[in-house]
């Protein structure tokens, strides 16, 4: 069994993680947005940016998950940090969340 004190600081680890993930996530959101933005200015390559615009779409929607992911990471260990102890439906949503960011990568994936 694990001490209080290592759960709050697996929690620290955690929150870290999270932070890194959905800060990672969200400035490559937004640097990918703006580089279309400039992109969409050229006739020819907004022409083959709509062309693919169901791939970038579920790369949006790729980006939105790992963010989402990120901030359950957050909220997990924050409360492993407060409480000392781990929340079985916090964890279990956590696994449910990388479960659901790798199939939906797997599809997107297959199908793009």
């Amino acid at each position: 069994m694990y001490t209080s004190g290592n759960i709050r600081t697996r929690g620290v680890v955690v929150m870290i993680a999270g932070l890194f993930i959905a800060g990672l996530m969200a400035a490559i959101a937004v640097g990918v947005g703006l580089m279309l933005a400039g992109a969409m200015k050229d006739p020819s390559s907004a022409r083959k940016i709509n062309d693919e615009f169901a791939m970038l779409a579920g790369i949006y929607v790729l980006f939105a998950a790992l963010i989402g992911l990120g901030l359950q990471f957050v909220v997990t260990g924050g409360w492993m940090l407060a409480i000392g102890k781990r929340n079985r439906i916090l964890v279990w949503l956590m696994w449910a969340g990388i479960i659901v960011v790798f199939g939906f990568g797997f599809v997107l994936r297959l199908f793009l």
